[in-house]
Formats: structure tokens, C-alpha cells, sequence
């Protein structure tokens, strides 16, 4: 399931994709959970019951990645599943209720972060912590290199031909609604979405940009 919305994500971006060369990621994650799929809460009283189920066991954070990769106006695709172990503490109902007060929650897979205000609550995990975050990095650099692309290349401003490089990612954003902003590396100069402040999840650059902005 994973995989199929990641590409679903993926196909969408590629239409508004004018920039030859350039590289889609899409991402998209949930968490198993005695044999349940747990996306994104739909209101605060979903994500407490969740946590009251899940604190003290633990679950498996699927994420599905799209990658695409164009030169030359054609489009490359690699896909794949990342999967890692999770475990959480044994919280109060104190504590699980403060969490859900802070909304962070509800706009992630599986209602916690590991890289946000829930990070005290993961005590233990096997496999990419990555992953966890929403984006499997070293899964990434695979993907890209099967693309025939090495990881390092991404970090050059400009191309063998002085042509500028961009890095066109879907936005791994707290709430995915819409590929209003991608990714690329500079400080970040816009919110993930108009009129929203809350922060993104899951940074593999360091900016979130407008569509289109140069990766340099």
C-alpha cells in the first residue's frame, strides 16, 4: 500500500517537472501494528486510543519509495519498501494526553515521531532510523545508483555542461494534502504550507522550497 501511494505521489509530481536533468523522491509510510495498518490519526481521540494500545509493545514503519530520475526529457523509475522495527515506552495516560494536546500526532503515520516532541517515547529500533523519520537515506542512495546516479553528484551545483542541478523531492511534510513545496538544500525561507506553521517531518535536505528551485 505503501508503495502504490508513494508512486500515486510520485506520477502526480512528475507532470509539473520541466527541469531535464532532475530527481523525484516521493515517500509514504504507515506503521503495522498487531496485524492493523496505522496511517495518519483522523482526530486526537483516535491517536490516544492508539497510543494506549501501542505503549510498551511495538510495531513495523513501512515507507514505500518512489523514485524517478530524468535525463535526456526520459523518466527512470525505481521502487522500494524500507522497513523498520519500533519500539515504544510504556507512557502514563498523563503523558499520552499531554502529547495529543501538542497536535504533532496527528499529522504523521502511526501518530509519533522519532525526530520531534515523541522522540523520548521510542526507546528502541531496528533498522534504518531513517526510515522512521519518513525517508530511508541509504535505501535512497541504492535507488539512485540502480538509476545510475551516485549520491555525491547531488551535491554538485552545476553539471559536467555548467547546467544547473536541481533536486525535485516530494516534501515528507507533516501533512502530505498537496506537492505545494520540495525539497532542496539552503536554509528555509517558506512554511510547509501556505497559511500552516507546522514543521516538516523528515528533512533529508536542509530547506523546503518553492517548486522548481535550484538544488545547490
Amino acid at each position: 500500500m505503501t508503495l502504490a501511494l508513494a508512486e500515486l505521489k510520485g506520477q502526480a509530481v512528475l507532470d509539473l517537472v520541466t527541469d531535464s536533468p532532475a530527481v523525484v523522491i516521493a515517500c509514504d509510510s504507515v506503521l503495522e501494528f498487531r496485524g492493523q495498518i496505522f496511517g495518519k490519526p483522523k482526530d486526537a481521540a483516535q491517536a490516544r486510543d492508539r497510543w494506549r494500545k501501542m505503549r510498551g509493545s511495538g510495531g513495523v514503519l513501512h515507507t514505500g519509495h518512489f523514485v524517478a530520475a530524468r535525463t535526456n526529457d526520459t523518466w527512470r523509475i525505481s521502487k522500494r519498501v524500507a522497513n523498520t522495527v519500533v519500539r515504544f515506552a510504556d507512557l502514563s495516560d498523563a503523558e499520552i494526553d499531554a502529547y495529543i494536546e501538542t497536535g504533532e500526532p496527528l499529522f504523521v503515520a502511526g501518530a509519533f515521531t522519532i525526530d520531534g516532541l515523541g522522540g523520548p517515547f521510542i526507546i528502541r529500533i531496528d533498522g534504518d532510523p531513517h526510515n522512521v523519520v519518513g525517508i530511508s537515506l541509504p535505501l535512497v542512495r541504492q535507488m539512485l545508483l540502480d538509476l545510475e546516479i551516485p549520491w555525491h553528484t547531488l551535491w554538485k551545483r552545476k553539471d559536467s555542461a555548467g547546467a544547473a542541478r536541481r533536486l525535485i523531492v516530494w516534501p515528507l511534510l507533516a501533512s502530505q494534502r498537496q506537492p505545494a513545496h520540495l525539497f532542496a538544500r539552503r536554509e528555509r525561507t517558506v512554511p510547509a504550507f501556505p497559511g500552516e506553521g507546522h514543521r516538516a517531518v523528515g528533512e533529508p535536505c536542509d530547506f523546503i522550497a518553492e517548486r522548481g528551485h535550484e538544488f545547490a
